[in-house]
C-alpha cells in the first residue's frame, strides 16, 4: 500500500495536471521544465471526460487573457488532434475574446480562413449559420485600429462561409 501512496504522488508530481486543477501559471512551469510537445502530449491524456487538455481548451474558449497568451507557447507542441481542437476552440473564442484572438492571427499565429468559421465537425447547417451569425456581432465590435484589417477580413471570411453554406447546404 506504502509503495502504491509514494508511487501515485510520484505521477502526481510529474503530471502537474493530475495533482489538482490547471492554472495558466501551472502551465507555465510546465513548459518551463519540458518542450511544449511534452507538456500537451502530457496534458492530452485519458478519456474525453478526464482529459486534461480538454480543460484547457475550455478555459481558452472563456476569454480569459492569461488562458490565451498560453495559446503561442503551447501551439507549437500540438499535433493533429490538439491542433485542431486548438482552431475549434479558437474560432469559439471569437465570440468571448476577438481582439485577442486577431492578435494571434495578426501575429501569424493562425489565418483568418482557419479561424473566422465555425471549425465543429459536422455541424447541421442550423448551427453553423447560428454560431456565423453569433460571431459575426462581436467580431464587428472590435475597432481597435491595429486590428482593423483582421477584423475586415474575418468579416469578409464569416460573410463568405454564410452565403456558401446557405447555397451548398454547408
Amino acid at each position: 500500500m506504502r509503495f502504491f501512496a509514494v508511487t501515485l504522488a510520484f505521477v502526481a508530481l510529474t503530471f502537474p495536471a493530475l495533482a489538482g486543477d490547471l492554472t495558466p501559471d501551472l502551465i507555465r512551469a510546465m513548459l518551463a521544465k519540458d518542450s511544449p510537445t511534452a507538456v500537451v502530449q502530457s496534458l492530452d491524456d485519458g478519456d474525453a471526460e478526464n482529459n486534461p487538455w480538454f480543460g484547457v481548451l475550455d478555459q481558452i474558449e472563456t476569454g480569459d487573457q492569461d488562458w490565451i497568451d498560453l495559446v503561442p507557447l503551447l501551439a507549437p507542441g500540438t499535433d493533429a488532434g490538439t491542433a485542431e481542437g486548438l482552431v475549434i476552440t479558437l474560432s469559439r473564442t471569437l465570440k468571448t475574446n476577438a481582439p485577442a484572438v486577431f492578435k494571434l492571427i495578426a501575429d501569424g499565429q493562425f489565418t483568418v480562413e482557419d479561424i473566422c468559421v465555425d471549425n465543429d465537425i459536422e455541424v447541421p447547417l442550423t448551427d453553423y449559420i447560428a454560431f456565423l451569425d453569433n460571431i459575426v456581432v462581436t467580431v464587428a465590435a472590435v475597432l481597435d485600429p491595429a486590428l482593423l484589417d483582421v477584423r475586415n477580413a474575418c468579416l469578409h471570411q464569416i460573410g463568405t462561409a454564410r452565403i456558401s453554406a446557405l447555397v451548398d447546404g454547408h
